[in-house]
């Protein structure tokens, strides 16, 4: 686990879990899942797959 205070923010990870807040900036990335980030140009979304999984469906 790591967590940080800067300036602007924070952030904490735990393993491949990920969240960051920072001045104008979100983004949280949950493994295998989804990663999802907005801030001043936009807000975006991305579906994550297992990996090895491509072309099994």
């Amino acid at each position: 686990m790591k967590f940080e205070i800067g300036r602007w923010g924070a952030s904490i990870n735990i393993r491949d879990f990920s969240l960051s807040v920072f001045l104008g900036d979100v983004h949280l990335k949950v493994p295998s899942v989804v990663e999802v980030a907005w801030n001043s140009t936009g807000f975006y979304c991305e579906k994550l797959g297992k990996p090895g999984r491509e072309g099994q469906e």
